[in-house]
C-alpha cells in the first residue's frame, strides 16, 4: 500500500473525528441549550424530539398524541443500536404502541458518533439552509471515503477535491477551525491511531456493537460461539488488508475462557496450521497486553533539562501527548509530530497521570492530597 495514499485516508479520518464530530454534539448543545433545557437526556425527552425519533425507527405506527404528525417513512435511518442507546421503554405504559412508552436514557454528547449527531441535527433541531447543506455533505463524505472505504487508503487524485469541499464546510460551521485543519494536514501518518480510527469509521463497527450484545455469556459458552465467530472474521478479511487487526483482537477477545486456556475451536486451526500445540502459550486473566504503534524522539520538542523532569506522559486516543513537568507545575500537551499544543499550570508539582476520556486527564501531586481534573 503506498504510505501517502495511507496518510491522506489518516488526515481525512483525523478531520471527521477530532472536527467534525465535536463540532456537530457542539452545533447539537447549543440548539438544546438556546431552547433552555440543560442535557441532553432533557432534550431527547420532549414529546415533538422523542415523536420524530421514534418514527425514524418504527414503520406503520401511529401515535396516541399527536398523531397528526405521525410519518411512516420509506426508510428507517435510526438503526436498532442507536435506537437502545437513545431510549428504553418505560414499563408504566403498557398496551401502547406508541412514543409515549419510551424514555430517553441519560445519555452524553459524547455518546453520539457522527451518525447519529447529524441525524438529530437534520430531522429535530432548527438549521439554516447552508448549515444543513454543510452538515449533509460532511456527514456523506464520512460515508463516501470512510465508512465504506475497505482498502484504507485515498488517492491524490481523490483528496484534492475532497480537501477542498471537506475544509469549505468544515470553515461554514465554525471559521475558527482554520488552524486545527492546517495542523492536521501536516500530520504525519500514525499507524497505530490510523488503526483505532479505522475501528470507528467502518460501519462494521456498528455491527460488532451489535455482536457485543450477544456474547455476555461469552466464558460458559466459548466452544459453541467460537466456530461461529471465526466464519464471520474470515469473511470479513477479504474486504481489505486493515481489517484484520481488527478482526484479530476480535478473535483475541473471544477466546478468553474463564480459565484461562486457548478455546479448543483456536487451538484446532493453529494446530492445523502447523503450530505446535504444545507452545501455544495462553493469556492470563487480567494480563495486559502492550504492543508498540509508534516512536517520538522527545528531543525534537523538548530540551535535556525538561525530558529529565518528566514525571509521567499519556498518550490520548486522538494522539496527542500529554506530560507532567513536575519541578515546573504545569501540563505539557504536545501532538506527535513534536509540535507544542498547549501549557496547562497546576497548583504544584505533578507526578502521575491517567487519561479519562479525549478531553480529561487525572493528575495526582507529589505534596498536595488532591487530584485534580
Amino acid at each position: 500500500m503506498d504510505v501517502e495514499d495511507r496518510r491522506r485516508y489518516f488526515i481525512v479520518g483525523s478531520v471527521i473525528l477530532e472536527i467534525v464530530q465535536p463540532l456537530f454534539r457542539t452545533k447539537l448543545e447549543n440548539d438544546y441549550s438556546s431552547k433552555g433545557l440543560g442535557s441532553l437526556q432533557a432534550f431527547l425527552n420532549t414529546l415533538p424530539v422523542l415523536h420524530i425519533l421514534f418514527h425514524l425507527r418504527h414503520r406503520n405506527a401511529y401515535c396516541c398524541k399527536d398523531n397528526i404528525n405521525c410519518r411512516n417513512n420509506s426508510k428507517l435511518p435510526l438503526i436498532y443500536c442507536q435506537w437502545d442507546l437513545l431510549y428504553t421503554e418505560n414499563p408504566g405504559q403498557p398496551g401502547h404502541n406508541c412514543h409515549c412508552k419510551f424514555i430517553a436514557n441519560p445519555v452524553q454528547l459524547n455518546d453520539l458518533d457522527i451518525t447519529l449527531a447529524s441525524l438529530i441535527l437534520l430531522n429535530c433541531c432548527h438549521l439554516g439552509t447552508s448549515e444543513e447543506n454543510a452538515i449533509r455533505k460532511l456527514r456523506r463524505y464520512k460515508n463516501d471515503y470512510l465508512s465504506h472505504n475497505t482498502e484504507g487508503k485515498i488517492n491524490e487524485t481523490e483528496y484534492k477535491s475532497l480537501w477542498t469541499d471537506l475544509t469549505n464546510f468544515v470553515l461554514h460551521l465554525d471559521p475558527n477551525k482554520q488552524d486545527d485543519l492546517i495542523r492536521i494536514e501536516k500530520r504525519p501518518l500514525d499507524e497505530g491511531l490510523c488503526n483505532r480510527y479505522s475501528i470507528d469509521l467502518l460501519n462494521i463497527h456498528k455491527k460488532l456493537n451489535e455482536m457485543g450484545t450477544q456474547i455476555q455469556g461469552i466464558s460458559s459458552g466459548m466452544q459453541m460461539i467460537c466456530p461461529q465467530i471465526h466464519g464471520i472474521s474470515s469473511s470479513v478479511q477479504v474486504m481489505g488488508p486493515h481489517i484484520q487487526g481488527i478482526t484479530s483482537d476480535i478473535q483475541e477477545l473471544l477466546c478468553y475462557q474463564r480459565n484461562a486456556a486457548t478455546c479448543q475451536y483456536c487451538k484446532k486451526t493453529l494446530i492445523e496450521q502447523g503450530m505446535d500445540g504444545r507452545k501455544l502459550n495462553s493469556y492470563k486473566l487480567g494480563q495486559d497486553i502492550f504492543y508498540q504503534d509508534g516512536e517520538i524522539d522527545l528531543k525534537s520538542f523538548l530540551n535535556d533539562h525538561d525530558i529529565d523532569r518528566i514525571a509521567d506522559v499519556v498518550k490520548m486516543d486522538d494522539g496527542r501527548l500529554v506530560m507532567c513537568l513536575h519541578d515546573q507545575s504545569k501540563l505539557l500537551i504536545c501532538n506527535t509530530d513534536g509540535s507544542e499544543e498547549a501549557t496547562i499550570p497546576v497548583k504544584d508539582m505533578p507526578c502521575s497521570i491517567t487519561a479519562v476520556n479525549n478531553f480529561t486527564v487525572a493528575v495526582t501531586f507529589f505534596k498536595l492530597s488532591l487530584i485534580n481534573l
